[in-house]
């Protein structure tokens, strides 16, 4: 994962760009466990304060019909746009602003590594893994769920491209150094050496 120009371009990203809206993505999968609910909340939070935000959902799940419907009875239908199952996810982190984790329950978090190496700010729900991985106001934001307040903030400080650029280059930097393919494998060959001694 890297930042880039995207080698096939999702129509729907391509239209919010063009229309200069912030694309804020989310993935996972939208079944009850992922509670995709939320996303409709903050949606519906950040509307009249963020009217550039767009919020791109990539992947699919049981509730996908249910969520459907709420888009349309919230009147979310140019707000909230679900993507779907997409085979390329560097395309798709490629072609957004900010990447999105309203999970509490997460375990360690692999979409804030592969988000983080496409040099995309991330903003985490409290109580996921994701203190392991992001450092709050350098490389990304941690905010409680349902306390839409927070996320307003963070969403607020990251309409700045300037700043959305800032954090993205400090998060890239830090998965290169830390949570690298290279670096993990000397961290395991490291465990492995003090078993056997």
């Amino acid at each position: 994962f890297s930042p880039g120009e995207p080698a096939a371009i999702h129509p729907v990203l391509a239209r919010l760009r063009s229309e200069d809206r912030i694309v804020c993505g989310i993935v996972g999968r939208l079944d009850p466990d992922k509670r995709p609910f939320h996303l409709l909340e903050l949606a519906e939070a950040t509307r009249d304060a963020l009217p550039r935000l767009a919020f791109a959902f990539v992947g699919t799940g049981s509730m996908e019909n249910e969520i459907r419907q709420a888009i349309t009875e919230r009147n979310l239908q140019e707000r909230v746009f679900l993507l779907g199952w997409q085979p390329s996810m560097v395309d798709c982190y490629r072609q957004m602003d900010i990447l999105l984790h309203l999970n509490e329950t997460e375990g360690f978090g692999l979409i804030f590594i592969e988000a983080m190496a496409s040099e995309l700010p991330v903003i985490g729900a409290d109580g996921s893994a994701v203190r392991e991985i992001v450092r709050p106001g350098q490389d990304g934001f941690i905010c409680k769920l349902g306390e839409w307040s927070q996320w307003l903030e963070a969403l607020r400080e990251l309409h700045d491209p300037d700043l959305r650029q800032q954090i993205g280059k400090a998060g890239r930097e830090r998965v290169c150094k830390h949570f690298s393919i290279a670096v993990m494998c000397d961290h395991y060959a490291e465990v492995y050496q003090r078993l056997l001694a």
